[in-house]
Order: C-alpha cells, then structure tokens, then sequence
C-alpha cells in the first residue's frame, strides 16, 4: 500500500486503531458521532464509548476523545470528573457490587461475607449480596461516586446469580440495584443476563433496575485454559442475540462489540486496506519500542500514543498481533465468518 493511500484513509482507520488500543471496546448500539479538532488543525469524530477500567489521573487527557467513558471513580477526584465534564465528555463509573477484590481497601472488612471462589479470577471471590451489611455498604459507595458528579454506574458482577442462583441473592441484587436507580443516573448492567432475564420474567420489564446493558462474548468466548478466544456456538450466539433484542424491547440502551464489528464488516472493499493500516500502525509501535526513533515512523504524527502504546505492550504482545493481523487476513480470504474473525483479532489487540 502507497503512503498517499495511507495518508487518504489514515483519519478513518486511525480512529478504529485508537478505538480498541485506548481501552475503547464495546460501542453503543445506536451511536451518534461528534466532531472535534485534533492538535493538527483537522476535524476528527469523537469516539463513542471507551472503558478504562485500570487508568488513573493521568489519563485525563485522552479521554478528552471520548463523548463517554467507564472508569473506576473510586481512584478520581470530584475536580477530575468536572475536567471532564468540561471537555463535554460524560463520566461513567464502574461499581463491583457482585464481589470483591482483594485490592481495594475494603476486601478484609467484606472477605467474611464471599461464598466462593471467582474461577478464573484469582484476585475475586463473590459476595452474599443479601447480607444487609454489603447491601448498605454498597449504598454509601453509589453516593460517594455520585457526588463526584459521575453520570451513570457500569454494575458488575450481578452473574452472583448465575453463580448461586438462589432467591436471597435475587432479592439483594435488586434491592441493590433499585437503590442506586433512586440516585436518577444511568444504570449499565455488564453481563447479569440470568439475573436480568429472571426479573423480566418475574415482573414483565426491566426499567426499574436498569437503563443499559453491556453485553461481551456474544461472537466468542474465551478458552482459560489454553489462554486464546474460541468462536462461541450457534446456540450461544443466538442466545445473547434474543437477550439484548428484548433489552433493547424493553426501551435499555445496548452496547455490544458487535456493533463496531459490523461496521468494518460492512465495508468488504476496503476491509484488506484497513488491515494493512493496522499492520503499519503495530509495526510503528514495535519499532518505536525497539529504537526509540521517530524518523520512520508511518503515523509519525501519532507519535503519543505510539510511545504509550510501546511502554505499555511487551515485544512478544506485539508480535503476537502482527501474526493475529496476518491469521485474520488468511480466515477472509478462506471466507471465514467476517464478525467472527474481527472479533478474535480485536480481542486479541485488547490483551496487554
């Protein structure tokens, strides 16, 4: 591919490229793009939806390309928050209320109250959300990143009920979730489908415990054993697909990874050129790492983010990408299912 190609479709796939490297991995279902200028003069869109789950402070900056982001607010300032705000990004923020980790803070006044071990996740054990004590604790937590001036809560972990799926857990996760929903903020429920599907049967909607649902894993899956990402089954696939139609029938805002998929999907002409740019933009990286030089750079003027990327990615991360990239071009040109094989590669970039 020639550098003018480059240069003429750099603006598009540069933004897909930061959209999943800066942590930006599920998208809104029915997205609206806004218009910024970056630091050379041009009109960029700003990206949706980004999740952030593991930066701080120092990180403001560049969620300044986000309209929304999920952080975990417990680790930012009320005065970080307004910084935001005035950038005219919304503030999501992330909440546990299904288990606890043993980092945060609080881990050895709650660990008396986990009922099990979280497979998989070695630094989690879940929680007895019926047990007064955390549902009250939970409360204060909601109020304290309220306000902090946070738009919305990103609830994790409500799966506690898949994981015991007994009536005293049922009724502490929605006496949990109805709590928060007084506060009149945006509530999205990451995964939670068994608990969220029970109450629909229970009680015909699901707007008084929710607004939103994240929903992964809807293409893929993940093989713990083996470390990769498998394709999930047609039944798995067709499952989660009723699951957000009848969200999204129940009036909730659904972000999914599918959606930014379908859109590189859709665009079959330029699919091979998009992946050579991501090709370039990693090898970028990679050479950056490995000499720390500028010069040769094909996305020079991204030089910030190459460098963070570099600090951030080991050399066996980015060879594992660049062979991803080429595997992925290999699946499309066998003519293997388009979404399925953008979604292994993305979630493949998503590893650090």
């Amino acid at each position: 591919m020639s550098r003018k190609k480059i240069k003429q479709m750099g603006a598009v796939a540069l933004l897909v490229i930061l959209m999943f490297i800066m942590g930006c991995f599920f998208i809104k279902d029915d997205k609206v793009k806004t218009s910024e200028k970056n630091d050379y003069g041009k009109t960029l869109e700003k990206n949706d939806y980004g999740v952030f789950l593991n930066a701080d402070a120092s990180s403001l900056e560049r969620f300044k390309k986000y309209d929304l982001i999920v952080i975990d607010a417990q680790y930012f300032t009320k005065k970080d928050i307004e910084s935001l705000h005035q950038n005219g990004t919304k503030v999501y923020t992330y909440l546990n209320i299904g288990s606890v980790e043993n980092f945060r803070e609080y881990y050895k006044t709650y660990e008396k109250f986990t009922i099990g071990k979280y497979e998989h996740w070695d630094e989690e054990k879940w929680v007895d959300v019926s047990v007064p004590a955390w549902q009250k604790f939970i409360e204060q937590l909601s109020k304290k990143l309220f306000e902090k001036g946070v738009d919305g809560f990103f609830i994790d972990n409500c799966d506690v009920y898949y994981y015991a799926p007994r009536k005293s857990i049922f009724e502490g996760l929605t006496a949990i979730l109805q709590n928060i929903m007084t506060l009149k903020k945006a509530v999205i429920i990451n995964g939670g489908d068994t608990y969220v599907t029970k109450y629909r049967e229970r009680y015909g909607a699901v707007d008084h415990i929710m607004t939103g649902v994240n929903q992964e894993s809807v293409w893929s899956g993940i093989d713990f054993d083996k470390g990769t990402f498998n394709e999930q089954t047609r039944e798995t696939r067709e499952y989660y697909s009723k699951y957000l139609e009848a969200c999204k029938a129940d009036g909730m805002e659904v972000y999914e990874l599918t959606e930014a998929i379908k859109e590189l999907s859709n665009d079959k002409q330029n699919i091979s050129d998009y992946l050579d740019l991501f090709q370039f933009w990693f090898r970028d990286v990679l050479m950056f790492k490995a000499t720390r030089e500028v010069d040769n750079l094909v996305f020079k003027q991204e030089i910030n983010y190459i460098r963070e990327q570099a600090s951030q990615r080991s050399y066996e991360n980015l060879e594992k990408i660049l062979d991803a990239l080429e595997k992925t071009k290999v699946r499309l040109r066998a003519n293997v299912n388009t979404e399925l094989a953008l979604e292994l590669l993305f979630l493949t970039i998503r590893e650090k």
